[in-house]
C-alpha cells in the first residue's frame, strides 16, 4: 500500500505542474481543441494513407514467402504451394480490407459529427468483427502453410516461432 501512495504522490507531483503550466499557456479555446475527441474529430481532414503495393502487403520487399521459411529448407514444391496460399489469401483479405477500411472512415465522420454514442458503438462492433475476420483469415492461412511442412519442419517451425505468437 506505501508503495502504491508513494507512485500516486510521485506521479502527481509531475502532473501537476506540467497542467499549470499548459493552462497559463494556451487559451480556453486552445485548450477545447487539444482534447482527444476534438483530435479525433479533425481526423477526417487528413488524407488518407497510400495503399500498399500490390505484392508487398504484410511482407517487406513483396515476397510471398513467410519470414521463417528460409530456415526450414523447403523444397520447391513446398515454396509453390506456400506461395499459392498466400496469394489466395492475399486476394481473399483484399475485399475484407477495402471493408474495414470504409468502417474506420465511417467512424471517423460519425465521431466528428453528433451521432448517438449506441451508433458509435454499432459502428465500432462493425470494426471489431472485421478484424477479427481478418484476424482468423491469418490463422486460416497459417494453418494451411503449416499443412505444408513435413514434422520435421513443423518441429523446427515451432522453435523458430517461439515469442511471436
Amino acid at each position: 500500500m506505501n508503495l502504491r501512495y508513494l507512485f500516486m504522490l510521485g506521479t502527481a507531483s509531475l502532473l501537476i505542474p506540467m497542467g499549470s503550466a499548459i493552462a497559463l499557456s494556451q487559451t480556453a479555446s486552445q485548450l477545447i481543441a487539444a482534447t482527444p475527441v476534438a483530435a479525433i474529430a479533425q481526423v477526417p481532414q487528413c488524407p488518407a494513407p497510400p495503399p500498399p503495393p500490390p505484392m508487398a502487403q504484410g511482407r517487406s520487399g513483396g515476397n510471398p514467402e513467410p519470414p521463417w521459411a528460409k530456415d526450414l529448407n523447403l523444397s520447391t514444391e513446398q515454396q509453390e504451394q506456400i506461395a499459392a496460399i498466400h496469394e489466395q489469401a492475399r486476394k481473399e483479405g483484399e475485399g475484407l480490407r477495402e471493408q474495414l477500411m470504409a468502417a474506420d472512415n465511417q467512424m471517423r465522420s460519425l465521431l466528428a459529427s453528433d451521432a448517438a454514442p449506441d451508433r458509435l458503438r454499432q459502428q465500432h462492433q462493425q470494426i471489431q468483427a472485421l478484424h477479427q475476420q481478418l484476424d482468423n483469415n491469418r490463422f486460416e492461412t497459417m494453418l494451411a502453410e503449416r499443412q505444408v511442412l513435413t514434422p520435421e519442419q513443423r518441429a523446427q517451425l515451432g522453435k523458430l516461432v517461439i515469442g511471436n505468437w
